[in-house]
């Protein structure tokens, strides 16, 4: 096991090899899409997470840097890229003492044969607004923000550490989906101090809210956490996780009613290859790999992975949808 930082000690443990003096990026994902790292570490003191003290401090890559990865991905045939960090929202503060999100993806939308550009784990707290122009007027911007929420109850964000007040909140989810981007969110059930109000005020909003799509944690007590040391891992496993199951039911409905509504519906899709009962998976400009939903396609045709295509959706999977070219 290796820690984030121990290049050295991998290199000399598998031996030195020729491919290892080279200084090229070697991709792991299909080849039309490659994730992009912009900084590591974190300055954010959410009470729950661990990642400040496993990855450090805040620590971004210049502007230049990051362009020139993302121009020779491109090279390479690289169509999509998925931007990460720890907080995607807060890059650059440590180098040009203000977020500068907005400056490098727009830098990233003018390299040519990048045709989808998405982001990832951007923080609510202080959300850079220019990123919003950005992502609403880039043709290859995605429309798509992966956002934590967490929670939305004022007094769980406090105890979380997270100082968002359920107000500034909502004005940035409807600021965002007025722009038509679509949010997918994390929320958390169970954090110590969670009371059953408190839970059933966080499951109306995800109903009434209908996010595009969501993810839902356990609370997971970390002895290195601010939790960890703080506070008392108090509620049960198993009421932390009927709330967990209880949420993703109402996401999985409103992911089925979404669907049934896109019946007939054009979309534009990137093909990620094939499933194990050899049809086609194709993703809109909505989903990430892996983790949201897709389009399940029978095609005659051959399709490649990383063509886009247009599909019309003709039913409801539940979570994915079928569809045709």
């Amino acid at each position: 096991v290796y820690g984030n930082f121990n290049w050295y000690q991998i290199v000399a443990d598998i031996g030195n090899k020729p491919w290892m003096n080279s200084t090229d990026r070697i991709i792991t994902t299909p080849r039309h899409y490659a994730y992009v790292k912009i900084s590591e570490g974190c300055n954010m003191p959410c009470s729950y997470c661990i990642k400040p003290v496993l990855n450090g401090p805040l620590k971004s890559e210049p502007i230049e840097t990051i362009v020139d990865e993302c121009r020779t991905l491109a090279g390479m045939g690289v169509k999509e890229l998925q931007i990460v960090s720890q907080n995607t929202t807060d890059y650059g503060r440590d180098i040009y003492h203000k977020p500068q999100i907005a400056e490098l993806i727009d830098r990233i939308s003018d390299i040519e044969g990048i045709k989808w550009i998405r982001l990832h784990y951007a923080y609510p707290t202080n959300f850079p607004k220019d990123l919003i122009d950005v992502i609403a007027t880039k043709e290859n911007v995605c429309k798509y923000i992966d956002m934590a929420i967490q929670h939305c109850n004022e007094d769980m964000l406090r105890i979380m550490r997270r100082p968002m007040s359920k107000d500034r909140l909502v004005a940035l989810l409807d600021e965002l989906k007025s722009h038509n981007i679509s949010i997918r969110t994390t929320v958390m059930t169970g954090h110590p101090g969670e009371t059953e109000e408190m839970y059933q005020e966080l499951k109306d909003f995800i109903t009434q809210r209908r996010f595009d799509r969501l993810g839902v944690f356990p609370y997971s007590h970390e002895s290195r956490s601010y939790s960890g040391k703080h506070y008392e891992d108090s509620i049960p496993e198993t009421v932390k996780r009927e709330r967990a199951l209880e949420l993703m039911a109402i996401q999985r409905e409103i992911y089925n009613e979404s669907n049934l509504n896109n019946i007939g519906k054009r979309m534009k899709i990137i093909i990620d290859g094939k499933n194990s009962a050899g049809c086609y998976v194709g993703r809109p400009e909505n989903s990430t790999p892996m983790a949201d939903p897709k389009i399940i396609i029978t095609s005659d045709k051959t399709l490649i992975p990383g063509e886009f295509c247009e599909a019309v959706v003709t039913n409801s999977l539940g979570k994915d949808m079928e569809g045709t070219i």
